[in-house]
């Protein structure tokens, strides 16, 4: 296990600060202009701190204070229609305090299972859990279920 530190930044902040302009996709930037990169940062949201924690809200509900915590190692994908979605990783969840008999846990920080879709500027907490190191729900291979959950990664 390799030592973990602890200046995580909310992937909100990271996403949208990335100033290109004239880009396409409908994810978190999508000024309108005359494509170039200006190569400098701005900051357009999320925390300006480390270490924050997910603010759920209601599941499947966009909200504009919805946000997912800072993490490291999530995957994150764009689809057809330009929603941004963010899997997982490891980081705090709704409750940094949160306690487990996992052995990775170290100073509040866990494997989340969350998984987010950022879409019309606000983001939707889709499925998972508000909690670290949760186990997966599988059910029967090959059968989709919305009560599949895979466990935190």
């Amino acid at each position: 296990m390799r030592a973990r530190t602890k200046s995580f930044v909310s992937i909100f902040t990271v996403i949208a600060s990335l100033n290109f302009t004239g880009c396409s996709g409908g994810g978190p930037t999508t000024p309108n202009s005359t494509p170039s990169i200006h190569n400098q940062w701005t900051w357009v949201g999320g925390a300006n701190v480390p270490d924050q924690s997910s603010v759920y809200g209601t599941q499947g509900s966009a909200a504009p204070g919805n946000i997912p915590g800072a993490r490291e190692q999530g995957v994150s994908w764009t689809d057809n229609s330009g929603n941004f979605w963010l899997f997982g990783g490891w980081g705090s969840a709704a409750s940094p305090s949160q306690t487990s008999s996992n052995i990775l846990v170290l100073d509040g920080y866990g494997l989340l299972n969350d998984l987010w879709k950022y879409s019309g500027g606000q983001w939707t907490w889709v499925g998972g859990s508000e909690l670290f190191d949760q186990p997966g729900t599988y059910g029967i291979q090959g059968t989709p279920s919305p009560n599949n959950v895979p466990t935190g990664r």
